[in-house]
């Protein structure tokens, strides 16, 4: 016997989602679609071209080998790979022109070794550094930022293009004493430390984005979420799919 299921999966529906959050971001908010994870299932590869088809100048993949195949196939928008690397993983990614997301002191390590070491590698690196403000998973402590920021501008092979955190509960951002309002107040902090280099600060996920919105809607701008233009990383939402239990379908 053959299996008859099937996936349908429709690319116009995947622009009407990504055209919905887009009109609701103030103009020039990072925006960077994930698509880890085959994106989430639905054809990384259909999905990363229809993405750039659609304008989109960034996305973002978890591993090292999902940003190759993306360009093995001609992907040529920024990919940021968020998990870590070792001193091959470094080369790869720099030599692919894929972004690394430096969340340790080994991959600062790694890709300090690696710039500038060969002709095919670059003289310097743009990267994204992640700090940890309550997620626990991956990411500098904020009491190392003073520390990573002298490390970064003694070594003037690193760009620092973002500054970025992961929310754990996205999906309580309406609240002023909850979760992501607590993070997002810790991830401040980093705004004056880094704010010499003028980075992109991002944190939202596709709970936060939601939950941004309706604080938007109905005027509440002095939140956490709404008082700064917090970069967008939406994931499930990009694929039709609502993390706050259809809270909040009536914006779209």
């Amino acid at each position: 016997m053959f299996r008859k299921t099937y996936a349908d999966i429709q690319i116009d529906n995947l622009e009407y989602n990504i055209t919905q959050i887009r009109n609701h971001l103030s103009p020039g908010t990072f925006f960077c679609p994930m698509v880890k994870a085959n994106a989430y299932g639905h054809g990384d590869v259909a999905v990363a071209k229809a993405l750039e088809i659609m304008g989109v100048q960034s996305m973002g993949v978890c591993l090292i080998e999902e940003g190759l195949l993306l360009r093995q196939f001609g992907v040529n928008a920024e990919i940021l790979v968020f998990r870590g690397f070792d001193l091959n993983g470094a080369r790869r990614i720099l030599e692919q022109k894929l972004t690394p997301v430096v969340s340790d002191w080994s991959h600062f390590e790694a890709l300090d070794q690696i710039v500038g070491r060969g002709s095919s590698l670059p003289e310097f690196c743009q990267i994204h550094i992640k700090f940890n403000t309550g997620m626990n998973r991956l990411g500098f402590g904020l009491e190392e930022a003073q520390e990573v920021l002298e490390y970064v501008k003694e070594r003037k092979k690193f760009q620092v293009r973002g500054i970025l955190t992961h929310l754990y509960k996205g999906e309580d951002g309406i609240h002023s004493e909850g979760r992501t309002a607590e993070q997002l107040r810790r991830f401040s902090e980093l705004r004056a430390v880094f704010g010499s280099l003028n980075p992109i600060f991002h944190a939202l996920n596709s709970g936060g984005v939601i939950s941004q919105i309706q604080l938007k809607k109905y005027g509440h701008v002095n939140a956490p979420l709404t008082t700064f233009p917090w970069g967008v990383r939406p994931g499930l939402m990009i694929y039709g799919y609502n993390p706050l239990d259809n809270t909040g379908n009536e914006l779209f």
